[in-house]
């Protein structure tokens, strides 16, 4: 009898651990647990668990019901949600925590946007009396040979007088390294030069994307640029011709500068150097002091007659030669 009865309770024993291996198995007892929800939706009362996140509803959670403020933002919200899809409106709805997309400077509408009659781009006829200041502080030696242009493999240095008769582009950003971009923003700052702020140094010194004052620019050249620099005028861009006369320095286009000549036959003049020029600028340059041009080939100015710096008189007949005729 004994025996049976610790064999009863041993089966029973063994009953208990079977069931809880069950129960743990099938997960049982997570099933049946009870726990208390908070007053607040999502926060657990006492030391409970939160039990999801505000959007989410479960068992017996209920969202509290929206104010007449909130509800008028949320509408207000969902106006500007629609408005910026329908593309009717290009700015962030207040609060989104969008910021303003920033444009990049726009430079052809801002010169349309401010200029006027009196004012120009100044192209390269503001590197002249930049590099002329340069010389007289000693920030560039006259003599110094600087690369200008690339031809092919071979590369062309020049003066910087040369460089800037020429009119070469590159040779006017060799000058910059050589002044330094430091010197020339203080010497913009000045004489009162305010290009924007997006322009580069390679940009300014070429006169790009910003405006000046044409008594300005021709008050630069009385200031700084010396008799010793004569024979750089005519300068002729395609923006005008600057000239130097009794009247002093004036800006003038093509067709005036070579009526101011018209009927003067026997004013004495220099023939302008015109090597490395593009045949237009060339010609231009002639056209101040003589009608009677002569061109032969295309392209760039590779010999010209007469000679650079001879003195003539009147309407002189003068004679280019492009690069494609001494091929």
């Amino acid at each position: 009898m004994k025996n049976k009865a610790i064999n009863r309770r041993a089966l029973a024993v063994y009953l208990v651990v079977c069931l809880l291996y069950v129960s743990v198995a099938f997960r049982v007892p997570e099933k049946l647990s009870m726990k208390r929800i908070g007053a607040r939706p999502g926060v657990s009362s006492g030391d409970l668990s939160i039990q999801g996140s505000f959007g989410s509803s479960g068992p017996g959670l209920q969202r509290k019901a929206p104010t007449e403020e909130e509800a008028s933002e949320a509408a207000h919200a969902r106006e500007t949600g629609l408005e910026a899809a329908s593309g009717e409106s290009a700015s962030a709805a207040p609060g989104a925590g969008a910021m303003p997309e920033r444009r990049a400077p726009d430079k052809a509408a801002h010169l349309a946007g401010t200029r006027t009659g009196s004012a120009l781009e100044p192209r390269s006829f503001i590197s002249v009396p930049i590099t002329c200041y340069a010389i007289r502080e000693g920030w560039l030696d006259k003599e110094t040979l600087i690369l200008s242009r690339k031809d092919g493999k071979k590369n062309a240095w020049s003066k910087p007088l040369d460089i800037l008769r020429q009119h070469d582009e590159d040779g006017i950003k060799g000058i910059l390294t050589v002044i330094g971009k430091g010197r020339l923003k203080e010497f913009l700052k000045q004489e009162g030069i305010h290009p924007g702020e997006e322009l580069t140094p390679e940009e300014i010194m070429l006169g790009k994307g910003y405006l000046i004052e044409k008594k300005q620019l021709l008050a630069l050249y009385t200031r700084y640029v010396p008799d010793e620099c004569n024979d750089l005028f005519p300068l002729a861009l395609p923006e005008g011709v600057l000239v130097k006369d009794k009247q002093g320095f004036r800006l003038l286009s093509s067709a005036d500068a070579a009526r101011v000549h018209t009927g003067q036959e026997e004013m004495e003049w220099r023939m302008p150097n015109l090597d490395g020029l593009p045949i237009k600028l060339a010609i231009d340059k002639l056209a101040v002091h003589t009608a009677r041009i002569k061109v032969l080939g295309s392209g760039f100015v590779v010999d010209q007659s007469p000679r650079a710096s001879e003195r003539l008189k009147g309407n002189f007949e003068c004679t280019i030669y492009g690069r494609l005729h001494s091929e």
